[in-house]
């Protein structure tokens, strides 16, 4: 299955009409979107460095416009993000209202995350991964760069997540209080959400 839909996506990402209409999304994307305020709060208050946010947003456009693209020329063809554009789009979906409307400028619909592919079993992984391989080929004839670093590492890609959230996890449990709406309230800030 994907080395037919890979032989025929590849096929087209070469042709100038493609090339044509990736560069036109790209221009619509970038003027569409105005994420200003998400990238103050990730610099501001997450921490992240500006120049990295700067680089997330740019490939956060070339996803978007990649699929916008595809969508084009009738072709529902998925780009898996890279963790950093990953990253960018949960922050953009928090914002739910923009993010509606921004899906509708650009897609004339939402853009909807599933983000449970390739952990739903053996077969959904070897799934991910064959499509991650053919994602990684389009994104470097587009753009010139790879997407991701090495598909097969076993280096665990949700790593430092994995120590925030476990972080977070211990300092939840801390107070003696086993109820854990009450031990929010002995804890918790109030959030301005993430």
């Amino acid at each position: 299955m994907y080395t037919k839909v890979f032989a025929e996506v590849l096929e087209l990402v070469k042709t100038e009409d493609f090339k044509k209409a990736l560069r036109e999304n790209i221009l619509l994307v970038s003027a569409t979107l105005d994420r200003r305020l998400q990238k103050e709060k990730m610099i501001n208050v997450f921490g992240w460095d500006p120049e990295v946010i700067d680089s997330m947003e740019v490939d956060y456009i070339k996803f978007l416009s990649l699929i916008k693209t595809f969508k084009d020329f009738g072709i529902g063809f998925k780009i898996i993000p890279n963790l950093y554009i990953d990253e960018f789009w949960h922050n953009h979906i928090l914002d739910t209202q923009q993010y509606y409307e921004d899906c509708h400028k650009i897609f004339n619909e939402m853009l909807h995350h599933f983000p449970y592919y390739g952990v739903l079993g053996e077969e959904d992984n070897k799934n991910w991964k064959a499509h991650s391989y053919i994602c990684q080929t389009i994104w470097k004839e587009c753009f010139g760069e790879n997407l991701y670093g090495e598909i097969d590492s076993e280096e665990d890609g949700y790593k430092h997540y994995k120590k925030l959230y476990k972080e977070l996890s211990e300092m939840y449990k801390q107070p003696n209080d086993s109820k854990s709406a009450s031990r929010c309230r002995s804890t918790c800030k109030p959030q301005r959400c993430p």
